[in-house]
């Protein structure tokens, strides 16, 4: 994982509209990508972070942290997405536990969430094996919590 950069947003485009991904929000405009790069890692010190295969250094992904607010609540959110080849493989699960780990020992994050549409059974089963409980469903999204 690293900082993204400006060149990912192509990859990101393409990883967006592969198969398994009507329950993602869609990616922001290439705009809106640029000045997250420029603001959101300094402000926060986190974000969401390009994933690459270790072998090629090929985009296959993404994750990180952000804010999410729901109900009048903000919550930190871990987010995850992966290319369709890479699937299955078990590095979502290795990704998301590192963030995970950061959050808990670098950051000093207390509580996570994850939010996830209630149809999207592999991404259920990726909390659940991270350690996630489900806390509330909504009518779009299930919210999955973990405390530290």
């Amino acid at each position: 994982m690293r900082e993204s950069i400006a060149q990912d947003y192509e990859s990101f485009s393409s990883i967006y509209s592969m198969e398994g991904m009507e329950y993602v929000e869609p990616l922001e405009s290439y705009e809106q990508f640029l000045s997250y790069l420029v603001n959101r890692y300094p402000f926060y010190g986190y974000g969401m972070w390009t994933i690459t295969e270790k072998e090629t250094g090929r985009v296959i992904g993404r994750a990180g942290l952000e804010e999410r607010e729901v109900e009048g609540s903000v919550y930190t959110e871990l987010g995850y997405l992966l290319s369709e080849d890479m699937r299955g493989r078990g590095i979502a699960y290795q990704v998301g536990k590192a963030i995970l780990d950061y959050a808990k020992e670098v950051l000093y994050i207390e509580e996570i969430h994850v939010f996830i549409h209630p149809k999207n059974t592999p991404s259920k089963k990726l909390a659940e094996k991270l350690g996630f409980l489900e806390v509330k469903e909504l009518e779009d999204k299930v919210i999955f919590g973990m405390k530290f």
